[in-house]
């Protein structure tokens, strides 16, 4: 099939792990940041765990996720070298089927309609990870964007 021609299976999988790696991460000091804050002004257990469910919680956090499938996308394209849109899209497909794969295993506290958004969200994320990478590599290319003194 044409479009594995020129996947770089190393780049795609660097890829993964800097968006999946990346999210877990952000989600994690995320939640320990807002926890400790609301810890701070004497919340309880109980609205310590309330606070991963509101919407001020939820939104940034697949916000994060976000740009981490941009960097995954960027990551991808830049270790492969050549295809970056394709390989950024492969890794977005990956990333996708890693973050389905998650919430079936261990669903959260997260509305349908917004776990949707965010699997949705993973594929086009990625692969403006790609074309900005894309467009990086023209630049240094090309010699524009270089401070010559």
């Amino acid at each position: 099939m044409k479009f594995f021609k020129d996947l770089q299976i190393k780049a795609v999988l660097i890829g993964l792990v800097a968006d999946v790696g990346g999210t877990t991460v952000f989600f994690f000091v995320f939640s320990l940041l807002g926890m400790l804050l609301l810890a701070s002004v004497g919340r309880v257990a109980e609205e310590l765990e309330e606070y991963t469910r509101t919407m001020g919680f939820l939104v940034p956090a697949s916000v994060g996720g976000s740009l981490f499938s941009i960097f995954g996308g960027f990551v991808s394209g830049r270790i492969a070298g050549k295809a970056e849109l394709k390989n950024a899209c492969a890794t977005g497909i990956l990333s996708t089927a890693a973050g389905a794969l998650f919430l079936i295993v261990s669903p959260g506290p997260s509305p349908l309609w917004l776990n949707v958004a965010a699997l949705v969200a993973v594929v086009p994320c990625s692969v403006l990870g790609g074309y900005l990478c894309l467009k990086s590599t023209q630049k240094k290319r090309t010699g524009r964007g270089s401070t010559a003194v």
